[in-house]
């Protein structure tokens, strides 16, 4: 629960998706840097180490299917996992793949999904959201609330990573309200 500090890259050049992404992956704890381009990365990870890098392959300022394979030469990035951005066909997942990504999630993610597929890497099957991230990242911890629910209503054998509040209530039988800015049950 929350025990971990793993730490996440975010490398993409669309700002809003780098913030989306940030968001969700702060609100659950995590350490993150991010880059606007491959390069900028590569003078980066030596001093954040990440266990995880979310890079979007296809962006013309990341070029990220050149980061991935220039990762992939070097030692250290052996060892990192690699989720790749994409567009939502084969064509680019293959490419992604072929690069040496390890995974793959497209660009307009739902939240919880994207969660998801990091945790299951990183081999985390609970958070525990930190206080003080609920309390200053609202939007976000709504935004995956709703997308939490949803994955969890539609699968009945749900065995995603388990989301708890602060309190340590599930967050997928809670909801946010605005007027409340505190969890209420439904």
């Amino acid at each position: 629960m929350t025990l971990f500090r793993k730490a996440v890259m975010i490398i993409d050049d669309d700002v809003k998706r780098r913030k989306r992404i940030y968001d969700v992956l702060k609100v659950t704890g995590f350490d993150i840097s991010s880059a606007v381009q491959g390069e900028q990365a590569f003078g980066c990870l030596p001093r954040d180490k990440p266990n995880l890098i979310v890079v979007n392959a296809f962006a013309p300022k990341v070029d990220g299917l050149s980061f991935i394979r220039k990762l992939r030469g070097f030692g250290l990035g052996q060892k990192m996992i690699v989720v790749a951005l994409h567009a939502e066909n084969d064509d680019n997942r293959k490419q992604a793949q072929q690069a040496g990504a390890d995974d793959f999630i497209a660009e307009n993610f739902q939240p919880y999904l994207l969660l998801e597929i990091i945790c299951r890497h990183l081999k985390i099957d609970k958070i525990r959201i930190p206080e003080n991230e609920f309390r200053e990242r609202r939007q976000a911890v709504e935004d995956l609330a709703m997308s939490y629910h949803k994955a969890r209503s539609r699968d009945v054998n749900f065995k995603g990573v388990q989301l708890l509040l602060p309190d340590g209530r599930d967050l997928s039988r809670l909801m946010l309200t605005d007027d409340a800015g505190v969890a209420k049950n439904r």
